[in-house]
């Protein structure tokens, strides 16, 4: 080390005969120049590395002026999952779509499967759409706030919710479906903003090498157009114009599920989580802030789970939603059961049960709208519109 800063005569015996002004002279030049030249390379090492983390990080976010919902895949190159196209055409609509509804539909899988949104229209007159996803109370609030914020205020909002789903806590870790979402089509600001560059940045390495590797062999093909993950039969664009012709409804196939039902302990307790318990009072503040009626309804289940599930804690934090939003239609029962023939497994419907459960959907919704009539002529609830 010494040696490299050209120090070593300093240790030499013969110091007093070399300590002369002009030696000395000579040697503080020469230290200069090397410290001079070894900062410069460092300047340049650091500047290339902070480059390289700056583009890797741009190409890891995937932002195109002309596609902003690429952002929320965790890879151009791989085809999605059904999940992720069910996440990305619900945020697609909810920010890239402005026609007017006159009934939001919200949820989970229940919602996406159980509410049929075109025979809705049909029955009552009104226009729909389904925003159902899955369990993850993580992207029910930022679906209802950006939709509202982008389009025109729905007459009525309805959320369906199964019992299995209310039980879940948010999945928010870096690089999740739930967090991928909330970066793209929310305003979610993470505290941890050391790891979200972490995850940009690997994303964008991956690419880069991936883009290195195929250079001049293939050309990036558009992932979109290659079979879902889970659902071969389909791509992404192919299966998102199936769903926007049926208004956010996803159809199951057959009557009933080929898997097992899964096996319950007579007693387990069904709850509302803290995440889901929020996520539902973030959905009816954003429906109070737009003075829009909110449905709240409990999916129904099969038979088979009558008096196999304790749903009391469920039916008493739903009393407490009741009494903390007066306005929130709470529907009653809290939970319906229906015939095994109906049911597609245990907390989703088939056909069958979804045509017995539509004018059930329609009757709430009516009573929501006629509710709201009332209020707006000043008229308390069991008094006649003239």
């Amino acid at each position: 080390f010494f040696d490299s800063l050209g120090l070593s005569l300093l240790l030499n015996a013969e110091w007093p005969r070399i300590a002369n002004p002009r030696r000395l002279d000579a040697m503080h030049r020469v230290l200069k120049q090397r410290i001079g030249s070894a900062a410069l390379v460092l300047a340049t090492v650091a500047l290339t590395v902070v480059a390289s983390a700056g583009e890797a990080y741009r190409v890891g976010s995937f932002v195109k002026a002309d596609d902003p919902g690429l952002g929320f895949f965790a890879s151009l190159w791989s085809p999605p999952s059904v999940d992720d196209a069910c996440l990305s055409y619900v945020g697609e609509y909810a920010v890239r779509n402005s026609d007017p509804n006159d009934v939001l539909f919200l949820g989970d899988s229940a919602c996406r499967f159980d509410v049929d949104s075109v025979a809705f229209s049909r029955a009552t007159g009104l226009s729909s759409y389904n925003l159902g996803t899955f369990a993850e109370p993580a992207v029910l609030p930022v679906i209802a706030k950006t939709y509202l914020s982008k389009h025109p205020p729905p007459r009525a909002i309805y959320l369906l919710v199964a019992t299995y789903s209310l039980g879940h806590a948010a999945e928010l870790r870096v690089g999740t479906a739930p967090w991928r979402f909330s970066k793209t089509y929310g305003q979610a600001n993470s505290a941890n903003k050391q790891a979200d560059f972490a995850y940009y940045t690997r994303r964008g390495v991956r690419e880069i090498l991936h883009d290195l590797a195929t250079l001049g062999k293939q050309q990036r093909p558009d992932f979109r157009s290659l079979p879902l993950r889970g659902m071969a039969s389909e791509t992404y664009w192919t299966l998102q114009h199936n769903v926007q012709q049926a208004r956010g409804h996803w159809g199951l196939p057959g009557e009933h599920s080929p898997r097992a039902r899964p096996e319950a302990t007579h007693g387990d307790v069904v709850y509302m989580s803290a995440d889901w318990s929020a996520a539902i009072e973030a959905a009816i503040a954003s429906s109070e802030e737009c003075q829009i009626p909110l449905v709240l309804r409990i999916s129904p289940i099969s038979a088979d789970m009558k008096g196999v599930f304790d749903f009391s804690p469920l039916e008493q934090r739903l009393r407490e939603l009741s009494v903390r939003h007066p306005k929130v239609i709470v529907c009653q029962p809290t939970i319906d059961f229906y015939e095994r023939p109906l049911c597609w497994d245990t907390i989703h419907l088939n056909a069958a049960g979804i045509a017995r459960f539509m004018p059930v959907v329609v009757k709430d919704v009516q009573r929501a709208l006629d509710l709201k009539a009332r209020s707006a002529v000043g008229l308390r609830p069991h008094e006649s519109i003239r």
